[in-house]
């Protein structure tokens, strides 16, 4: 099964996105994945990946983004059909209390298997949750997108948020990391489990 794996560029000032340390991390090792870098852009971070599911089919479809703050792997069970960002994106745009898609449903829940993801990554030792909550900004829009496309499209599909970087907790002491060596293995996890779940 092919397999496309995303994250997105640093954001809001940063000069580092966890995500992009997660895949960086990942690609040195995992040859046979598909990696794609997403503007941290409104209006383009879902044209962009699905142009690349288009192109190179893929069975599954894995979207990691950064949540500063989290202490945990977050596996995110919905989409909301809602943007509201708190600062603006990487092209200026700061959408306000507005829908996604005007005619579409209030939320798209992904089809990974995510009670038996989160099993393997607690027996493994990797802190996780099932989170409900996946914010309203780019990371959402992009999750709503993406799950909108996918699941017309019968490819699995679903978000992950990671916590902050190592190299980005030298900088903010106080609030939780990750090692990415042990995100990127959380990763591995997941796409092992939902490839032969498939």
């Amino acid at each position: 099964m092919s397999v496309l794996v995303s994250c997105f560029e640093p954001f809001g000032g940063e000069s580092i996105n966890a995500s992009q340390e997660l895949v960086n991390v990942l690609s040195s090792t995992r040859k046979d994945l598909h990696y794609l870098v997403l503007p941290t852009v409104f209006s383009s971070a879902v044209d962009r990946i699905i142009q690349t599911i288009d192109l190179i089919r893929p069975g599954l479809v894995i979207m990691l983004g950064e949540a500063s703050g989290r202490a945990s792997i977050s596996l995110e069970r919905v989409a909301l059909n809602f943007a509201n960002a708190r600062i603006q994106d990487n092209e200026g745009s700061q959408p306000s209390h507005e829908l996604i898609r005007a005619d579409g449903p209030l939320a798209l829940q992904t089809n990974l298997p995510l009670e038996r993801i989160s099993d393997v990554l607690t027996v493994e030792g990797i802190p996780n949750t099932i989170s409900y909550f996946a914010g309203t900004f780019v990371c959402n829009s992009l999750s709503y997108g993406v799950l909108e496309y996918c699941l017309h499209n019968s490819i699995q599909a679903g978000f992950v948020h990671v916590p902050l970087c190592e190299r980005q907790a030298l900088e903010k002491p106080t609030i939780p990391f990750m090692q990415s060596y042990l995100a990127a293995k959380a990763v591995e996890l997941i796409i092992d489990v939902c490839t032969k779940t498939k």
